[in-house]
């Protein structure tokens, strides 16, 4: 019987390795790419059955690698592995046939192989259809059942932190994950095939027959998507802030049959947003009696200066809450990994007990058989032996601990490093100076700010040999990484940025560091505001205007000095 084959596609070496042994495990014909770039040569030489790619890759993304591999590789099945959560458009390439289906990082392994068995099941099954020739109008109604079928399994996301459920035409709940069960207090089970405006209201009936607003109803009328803000009151009489989604979900004809909502809480983005607004009003109003009423100088400098301050956290928190979202992506590739090695290392492990529960029976059968049917006993128990080995394949299992263990051990490393990144930057308000490695403190903010870099630059570092110098380290951390994220800011497609430092023996010894990006460069009539408190060339609401003069206010403490050189389209 032919094997089916795969290709995998992921930018992380690791990931390619847990899954390639999963499905060679299986009976799979596995081959490999680290781009889409790689993968798009690989088809070109050969067909696959199924292709498997990561969404997130440096170069080309797994929706693009899919659009062309249907050029080049029609009848292969595609799967989408993802670490984000963008249900829109990911359900959109489902009902346009793009992916089969999409699986979100990080995933057991039962989770991958399932989908992939049912897959190459849909795709035997097409196959023997074609082949029968049935009746056309038989043929459409088995085709109307599996695009049916794919279509609900679709609308039910597996690992989503958002708040989701799905209804059918009659608001019964079809389904309802985890965070949406704790935010209205029931079990799962105990929500299915409930009405959705008794569990989420309390009504007794659908909202629009007490003279509420239905979005449920009107993308059900209309078979259009839908997404919009709800504001409303919690228990504790707090307004709560509600970001949600609709999308339809159609049969073969075109009906919808279900819809799924997607929500999440964005209160707190909503008070940040409105606690920058009314400090900025606080200011101009400032500067208005400044201007107009002639106010104490002193007292209003003092009242600039607080809310300036309050600027600068509230700057400084934006930053963290965006890093925070980088972090987590990194952290989901070896997280994903060596999860999946240590569930296979639990099923080795049972199966060696399996295996050292037969020598026990060996040991106890020997010490009481010495001869007759006994000694016969004796020999089938050993067959028994040998037969388990065959079963649990004992000598792949021992040879395949060593590299499980190795890889969670530096999936582990990998985690330590960025938390430990993490942490030292997180003390940006340490006033306290001392002896540090300027080289070593940009190379750790590059681990911290690398999610922002990686799919937007090639990053170049020149370090030379420093000394250690007396300074605020974190203070110094939070210039580069201002810095660098305005670098990449920079940059429209791929560029590249180039970080260089070096030790000038002088009269006066001094360290320079070199920042430069291959962005769109800054006007000249900007560049002598640049550090001005405030000036920004990011359209509203993309930035405060402190970033820079932040980095200008650290790097005069430490009595040093920041110069800047541009030009329009060369960065």
């Amino acid at each position: 019987m032919k094997q089916n084959s795969i290709l995998v596609v992921d930018d992380d070496q690791h990931v390619i390795n847990v899954i390639s042994r999963a499905l060679t495990r299986e009976g799979y014909e596995v081959d490999t790419a680290l781009s889409g770039e790689t993968a798009l040569g690989v088809l070109k030489a050969r067909t696959f059955d199924l292709i498997l790619s990561d969404q997130s890759m440096n170069g080309m993304t797994g929706i693009a690698l899919f659009e062309k591999a249907k050029e080049i590789c029609p009848d292969a099945i595609r799967i989408l592995l993802t670490g984000h959560t963008d249900a829109d458009i990911f359900m959109e390439a489902i009902n346009k046939g793009e992916i089969y289906r999409f699986i979100t990082k990080p995933f057991e392994l039962t989770s991958l192989l399932i989908p992939v068995k049912n897959a190459l099941k849909h795709k035997a099954l097409i196959k023997e259809k074609e082949k029968l020739n049935i009746h056309l109008q038989e043929k459409k109604r088995f085709e109307g059942i599996i695009i049916n079928s794919r279509n609900k399994l679709m609308a039910i996301f597996d690992t989503i932190h958002e708040n989701i459920f799905s209804v059918d035409p009659d608001y019964n709940i079809v389904f309802a994950n985890r965070a949406f069960s704790e935010e209205v207090g029931e079990e799962a089970k105990n929500i299915t095939d409930q009405k959705c405006y008794m569990i989420k209201h309390g009504l007794d009936a659908p909202c629009f027959e007490y003279g509420y607003d239905c979005p449920i109803r009107e993308v059900f009328q209309s078979s259009a998507p839908y997404s919009s803000t709800s504001v409303y009151m919690d228990s504790a009489g707090q307004k709560r802030y509600n970001e949600f989604s609709i999308s339809p979900v159609k049969n073969s004809d075109g009906e919808v049959v279900q819809v799924v909502k997607i929500s999440r809480d964005i209160t707190q983005e909503k008070e940040t947003a409105e606690e920058i607004r009314s400090l900025n009003e606080e200011l101009s109003k400032a500067l208005s009696e400044v201007k107009e009423k002639n106010v104490d100088l002193e007292d209003t400098l003092k009242k600039l200066k607080e809310t300036q301050s309050q600027l600068l956290q509230s700057e400084k928190m934006a930053s963290i809450g965006q890093l925070a979202a980088g972090v987590a992506h990194e952290i989901n590739n070896p997280i994903g990994f060596i999860s999946s090695n240590l569930g296979t290392l639990k099923s080795y492990v049972t199966d060696l007990s399996l295996l050292i529960h037969k020598y026990q029976q060996l040991k106890k059968e020997i010490s009481t058989c010495l001869g007759g049917e006994k000694s016969e006993k004796f020999s089938d128990l050993l067959e028994a032996i040998d037969r388990c080995k065959e079963e649990i394949d004992y000598d792949f299992v021992m040879n395949d601990l060593d590299k499980l263990i190795s890889e969670s051990q530096e999936g582990a490393e990998r985690v330590k490093k960025i938390v430990s990144d993490l942490k030292d930057f997180s003390h940006v308000d340490k006033v306290e100076l001392q002896y540090s490695d300027i080289n070593k403190g940009i190379k750790s903010t590059l681990n911290i700010v690398w999610n922002e870099l990686k799919y937007k630059a090639k990053v170049t570092k020149n370090f030379g040999d420093l000394p250690e110098v007396y300074c605020y380290p974190q203070k110094l951390n939070q210039v580069f990484m201002n810095l660098l994220v305005n670098a990449a800011q920079a940059i429209e497609k791929r560029g590249e940025i180039r970080i260089s430092t070096r030790f000038c023996d002088s009269d006066d010894p001094y360290v320079e560091i070199k920042i430069s990006d291959t962005g769109s460069g800054i006007p000249g009539e900007s560049l002598p505001k640049i550090f001005d408190p405030f000036f920004t060339t990011k359209p509203v609401g993309k930035g405060t205007g402190l970033g820079l003069n932040m980095a200008y206010s650290i790097i005069e403490k430490h009595h040093g000095r920041i110069d800047v050189e541009s030009e329009v389209g060369k960065g």
